[in-house]
């Protein structure tokens, strides 16, 4: 009955962030049941519920959400979606998406939505093997640091050099 009610919220309910969140909850099932209905979701005019159904049809079908998330990312989006389409395309793709995710990233104003996606850029960063590639990454991460409002860098400006980007190089490191 539960279900059924999270069902009808993710189809139905007229507030669209209720909508996503019911969307997130049945992503949690991994059921791929709900491939199809994710799939139209994709489709909705709500960046909110786009993004999550993108999220979660990655859950039950990375290929797929991929391909969509390569589809997506031609089109102008925000919000969610943005995100979304920048989390498949690292998650579920290599490094040839490299372009794509680095200007979904440079294109980000500065606000907490950039900063909550650092962490998967930086893992992104981690797997890239092209110098020239690696390089522009890494010095977007500079940039977006650089940008931050004086106020506030005292306390991000360790989390981002130390657990960022000292992230990346203990893991290149790793590599050799």
């Amino acid at each position: 009955a539960t279900i059924a009610r999270i069902e009808s919220i993710a189809k139905h309910d007229p507030k669209r962030v209720v909508r996503a969140d019911a969307i997130d909850e049945l992503a949690k099932l991994k059921n791929s049941h709900y491939k199809d209905f994710f799939l139209s979701a994709i489709g909705d005019s709500s960046y909110s519920v786009a993004g999550a159904a993108l999220e979660a049809l990655a859950v039950i079908d990375c290929p797929a959400a991929f391909k969509e998330a390569t589809r997506l990312s031609a089109e102008k989006v925000k919000g969610r979606l943005l995100t979304a389409i920048s989390e498949v395309l690292i998650t579920c793709g290599d490094e040839s998406v490299f372009e794509v995710v680095a200007a979904k990233f440079d294109a980000m104003p500065v606000s907490q939505q950039k900063f909550s996606f650092l962490v998967s850029f930086s893992d992104f960063m981690s797997r890239v093997t092209d110098l020239t590639r690696f390089k522009k990454g890494i010095d977007m991460i500079v940039s977006f640091r650089d940008a931050i409002p004086a106020a506030g860098r005292e306390q991000t400006d360790p989390y981002i050099n130390n657990m960022i980007l000292g992230s990346i190089a203990a893991k290149k490191e790793t590599a050799g």
